[in-house]
């Protein structure tokens, strides 16, 4: 083979396979090719002269036959290859000028540079250089869309100049061009391309053919005529230009500007994206809120349980400070509003109530909530009367409690955990708005309670010693005083001295320190502990504490001297429930009512059953919002398809040309991702009731954000991979029929 053929082709054969049939595109031509010449290819519509080109420039591949490329044997090419050869021997002039309209003139050229790895600051002399020889320098900051038939012409000369590549592929080019305009644009591709290999296919050669160095007449796919019009002079070493890879930071920035260079199409990705990353987010945080208990983070629970009461409202101050009486103020003049618990850790306080028969059987044994009977009159009972002494209670129940109940009226019974006491049950309320057995107490013990209640819930303990389960005023200490106390032989009080009490004031550790500290041990019976505070001790039959704090009035005053940071109110009409919440909300509470709240735990097995529906939906939700996000992503996307095609046409491979598309995806869904995380932390600091929109939204748990992000990526990498093997599938050359996208 003669090392002056840059080209060959040998038996080359090319199919168009169709569902019905087979079209021919050429049939074993043999032709060769040398760098210097200015070859035209002309023929009828269909003849294969656009085929010829295509298989030619690398544009498609061939069924039969051999083309060699520079010597080289191209029959084994794949995409790979077909790229490399694109990118270092080719460069393209189509008909319709293959320019992207995005881009500025310069930018266009640029692209050349970029395909074949030219650094940046190596870029700009060549660009300026060119434009200057196509006369297009005046115009390199301007859009494309600006420009002239004949300047866009020029702009697509000028790129495929500046690539310095060794053989010039020109299809059409003068289709779209007045006569004159024709002249003057294959006059100047003539004066730059004398050194090398230039294939123009047209349809007019007469207006080209002073400038042609050879005319090849295509029919029916085959040469039918190859006509040398002038002699070359030899060029006997074909100089390949050394071309480099793509870096990193190139290709970002190609889809950066593919991002900046459409607003418009840009903004509408922007927005299905964030559609699709809030209704994602919405599902995972709801998958997630449905897992806990409704209202956990807005309320504090206290001791081992919850009163759920279809009367009560629990309500604290949105910004988590100190209830104040004009709050209490604010409460009390709700017209639905009847009864205000300032301390609701005592309707919390959970305690035992055991009743025996007088024959010694147990009649029940039950755990119940604590109230004061001031809460109820004699019209809520269903059986029995008010009480009269300290030690009479009334129990309420549900209908199917009270069934079991009832046998126990007028029976004395033991309440309590620890500090037990005997009360007499004297009547009966029936209730079913409340999830809970609850006892009504007279109010001396509902304070003590109460009392306790509050103290506990501050995790009172002196340093280095074991938190107490009891803590007792005692108006005998002096000031600045802790006494602990336990059985007799349990505790060696020679051994410790103790100074310092701390205690918790909202999320706020404090000390009282330089206390007065001494230790006391008492018999079994309680005895010697009742000289200490009788009024407490009186109250309880039996104490089943081991260690005990007593503390001098101030100090327990101290301890019991905050406000509370939420109360309970209990409403007149449970009706009206949530229109008093929804009151209460606008006026900057937070309110909830615990039993609605309650009420949607239906079971393990239904709610295990239920989170399974929960996840199945999200997944679904997904689903749908990719499919939607397809459609709609989808053209917009495939209007990009022509200018990630021109990126091929320059020898910039597939993977690179299509990783825009991710990078662009993917890039818009973590901001988006962000946003909506930074949206989800933002409204934190605003109380939402579990029934709006954006409750999950703000209550979102980091695991449901890292499974947002996790079904986000998912999404957008399958949508990123959906569209880039599409493009990737589509053909290069506007005029080839091989491939269609699907």
């Amino acid at each position: 083979m003669d090392n002056k053929d840059i080209l060959r082709l040998e038996n080359v054969s090319k199919f168009y396979k169709s569902a019905n049939n087979v079209a021919l595109g050429i049939r074993k031509v043999n032709v060769s090719f040398r760098m210097g010449e200015f070859v035209i290819i002309t023929g009828a519509s269909g003849s294969g002269k656009s085929t010829l080109l295509n298989v030619l420039s690398g544009m498609t591949s061939y069924e039969e036959g051999v083309m060699y490329i520079n010597g080289e044997d191209s029959s084994y090419f794949g995409h790979d290859e077909y790229e490399k050869y694109r990118k270092d021997y080719i460069a393209c002039i189509f008909q319709n000028y293959n320019i992207i309209d995005s881009y500025s003139v310069y930018e266009n050229i640029e692209l050349a540079l970029i395909a074949k790895g030219v650094k940046k600051e190596d870029r700009k002399p060549v660009i300026l250089d060119i434009a200057k020889k196509v006369g297009i320098n005046h115009r390199l900051k301007n859009k494309v869309t600006k420009l002239s038939g004949g300047e866009k012409q020029r702009v697509a000369i000028a790129r495929a100049l500046v690539s310095d590549a060794p053989i010039l592929v020109c299809d059409e080019i003068t289709g779209n061009l007045d006569h004159d305009t024709s002249i003057e644009i294959v006059k100047l591709l003539h004066s730059l391309s004398e050194d090398k290999l230039v294939l123009m296919v047209t349809h007019d050669p007469e207006e080209v053919m002073q400038y042609a160095t050879r005319v090849i007449s295509m029919h029916d796919g085959v040469i039918a005529n190859d006509k040398e019009l002038k002699e070359v002079r030899n060029i006997e070493e074909i100089k390949i230009k050394e071309t480099h890879n793509i870096s990193k930071v190139e290709i970002f920035k190609l889809a950066l500007r593919s991002f900046k260079n459409v607003p418009k199409k840009s903004i509408f990705l922007f927005l299905i994206i964030l559609v699709a990353t809030i209704f994602i987010g919405f599902a995972c945080a709801s998958v997630g809120n449905s897992n806990n208990a409704l209202g956990q983070s807005e309320i504090y629970y206290f001791n081992s349980g919850v009163n759920y009461d279809k009367r009560r409202i629990v309500v604290k101050r949105q910004d988590e400070t100190s209830l104040t009486q004009a709050d209490y103020d604010t409460f009390t003049n709700n017209s639905n509003v009847n009864a205000l618990i300032k301390n609701d850790k005592l309707i919390d306080t959970n305690v035992n109530i055991n009743v025996i028969d007088s024959e010694g059987n147990y009649l029940f044994y039950s755990s119940t909530f604590i109230m004061p009977i001031s809460m109820i009159t004699s019209k809520d009972l269903i059986a029995g009367r008010m009480p009269e002494n300290k030690n009479e209670i009334i129990i309420q129940s549900s209908q199917a409690n009270y069934e079991s109940f009832k046998s126990a009226l007028n029976l004395d019974a033991t309440i309590g955990n620890n500090s037990q006491f005997k009360a007499k049950i004297v009547g009966f309320i029936i209730s079913d708005d409340s999830l809970s057995t609850i006892i009504y107490l007279h109010e001396d013990y509902c304070n003590i309670y109460s009392e306790l209640s509050q103290i506990k819930a501050k995790e009172v303990v002196l340093k280095g010693y074991t938190r107490p389960e009891l803590y007792v005023k005692d108006s005998t200490l002096a000031n600045n005083s802790v006494m602990t106390c336990s059985p007799k032989g349990w505790y060696d009080s020679d051994s410790f001295t103790y100074d310092t009490l701390s205690y918790l004031e909202g999320k706020e550790t404090k000390e009282i320190k330089n206390i007065n500290y001494s230790h006391f041990e008492y018999e079994d019976d309680y005895t010697q502990l009742r000289s200490h505070n009788p009024d407490f001790f009186n109250l309880f039959d039996e104490l089943g504490y081991s260690y005990i704090y007593l503390l001098s009035e101030d100090i327990y005053n101290t301890l019991l001297a905050s406000n509370p940071l939420q109360a309970s109110l209990y409403v007149n009409n449970t009706k009206k429930v949530d229109e008093t919440c929804t009151e209460l909300i606008n006026s900057g509470y937070i309110a909830i009512n615990l039993y609605y709240e309650q009420t949607n735990d239906s079971g393990e097995i239904l709610n295990a059953i239920l989170s399974v529906l929960l996840y199945f939906y999200c997944l679904l939700l997904t689903a749908v919002v990719y499919l939607l996000a397809y459609l709609s992503l989808k053209k917009v996307i495939y209007s990009e398809r022509k200018d990630l095609l021109i990126m091929r046409s320059l020898g910039i491979s597939s993977k690179i040309a299509t990783s825009q598309i991710y990078i662009k995806l993917i890039g818009i869904s973590l901001i988006t991702y962000l946003m909506f995380i930074g949206f989800s932390l933002g409204i934190r600091v605003n109380y939402f009731p579990s029934y709006h929109p954006l409750y999950a939204i703000a209550h979102m748990r980091v695991v449901d954000m890292v499974y947002t992000f996790l079904l986000m990526m998912f999404m957008t990498f399958f949508l990123s991979r959906k569209f880039a093997k599409n493009i990737f599938n589509a053909n290069i050359a506007s005029k080839d029929k091989e491939e269609r996208l699907s």
